[in-house]
C-alpha cells in the first residue's frame, strides 16, 4: 500500500466513489470534477497514492500515451500504484479464432463470431456514433445478446435499455449517410476558394466523419495485450507492472471501492484486464 491518502480515478464516466479525486471531461456528479486530462492532471506532484483509469488508455493516440503516463508517475508519491485496466486484445482475438472453428465444425456460431469481430474492428474503424456494433446490437438474437452480456457486463445491460427507447431514432444517427452539414451557394463558393479541390457534398461528409474520429471520444486508438501494457508503464518509469484480477489490488481496501467489482461480487466490466505497478521509492 502506498504513503498518501489521495486516490485519483481518470476518466471515471459514471463509475467512482465520493472519497477519491474523479476527474472526466464530463462531470455525471457533484462527486465528479470536470477536466481535459489532454491538458494534465490537476494535482500536485507527488501527492497521489493511486491513479486509477479504466477504459481510459485505449482511446489515448499512441503518440501521447508516454505524456499521459509521464502525467500519473508526477502526481503519484513513491511507493504510489498506477493501475489500469484496457480491453483484453489476446482473450478477443482467442474468443474469434474459437467461435471460427466452431462454425467451421458445423456450429452455429456465426452471429457470435461477427459480433467479435465487431469487438475488435469496430471501436477503431466507425465513422459514426455506435457504429457497426449499435445495429448489431439492435437487430440480434436472444442468444447473441446473453453472450454480449456476458462479454461486457452492465455496460451491455445499460446499453440495452437505451436502445430500447427508441431503436428508429437512435438508429438514425447511426446509419451513415449523406452529410448533415447544409450550405447556401455562398457558403460553397467560399469553401471551392479556401480549399483547393473541394468537391462539395463528398468533402462536407468527410468532415463529419473527421471531426467525429477526432473528437467523438469513442475511437480506439491501440489494443493492448499485458506484454504491450507493462512495456508502456516501464517505459514511463514504473516497476513491479504486474497483472491483476478485479478485485485484487496492492491497495488493501481497493475492492471496498467497488469500481471493478458490485458487491454481490460481479465483474462490472469483464472485456477488461488489469494491470498494476509502481513508482520506485
Amino acid at each position: 500500500m502506498s504513503d498518501s491518502g489521495l486516490l485519483i480515478n481518470l476518466g471515471c464516466g459514471e463509475r467512482f466513489h465520493p472519497s477519491w479525486l474523479n476527474l472526466d471531461l464530463s462531470a455525471a456528479s457533484p462527486d465528479v470534477v470536470q477536466c481535459d486530462l489532454t491538458k494534465g492532471i490537476p494535482v500536485e506532484d507527488g501527492k497521489a497514492g493511486m491513479v486509477y483509469s479504466s477504459a481510459v488508455l485505449e482511446h489515448i493516440p499512441r503518440v501521447f500515451v508516454g505524456q499521459f503516463l509521464a502525467e500519473c508517475f508526477r502526481v503519484l508519491c513513491p511507493g504510489g500504484i498506477l493501475r489500469l485496466s484496457v480491453p483484453d486484445f489476446e482473450a478477443q482475438v482467442l474468443q474469434y479464432l474459437s467461435l471460427l472453428q466452431r462454425q467451421r465444425c458445423g456450429e452455429d456460431v456465426a452471429q457470435l463470431r461477427e459480433w467479435m469481430i465487431l469487438e475488435i474492428v469496430d471501436q477503431c474503424s466507425r465513422e459514426r456514433p455506435g457504429g457497426e456494433m449499435l445495429g448489431f446490437l439492435s437487430g440480434c438474437s436472444d442468444r447473441s445478446r446473453e453472450y454480449v452480456l456476458q462479454r461486457f457486463g452492465e455496460e451491455a445491460s445499460g446499453l440495452f435499455r437505451w436502445l430500447s427507447r427508441d431503436v428508429t431514432s437512435t438508429l438514425s444517427h447511426a446509419v451513415p449517410g449523406p452529410a448533415r452539414v447544409r450550405l447556401g451557394w455562398f457558403g460553397k463558393w467560399l469553401l471551392r476558394m479556401l480549399v483547393p479541390g473541394f468537391r462539395g457534398t463528398a468533402d462536407l461528409q468527410a468532415w463529419e466523419i473527421g471531426r467525429f474520429r477526432l473528437f467523438s471520444g469513442e475511437l480506439h486508438r491501440w489494443m493492448y495485450d499485458d506484454f504491450e501494457l507493462a512495456r508502456v508503464m516501464v517505459a514511463a518509469g514504473f516497476t513491479q507492472a504486474e497483472r491483476k484480477q478485479h478485485g485484487d489490488s496492492r491497495l488493501e481496501n481497493w475492492r471496498e471501492f467497488g469500481l471493478e467489482v458490485t458487491p454481490e461480487g460481479a465483474i462490472r466490466k469483464p472485456d477488461l484486464f488489469v494491470m498494476e505497478a509502481v513508482k520506485p521509492r
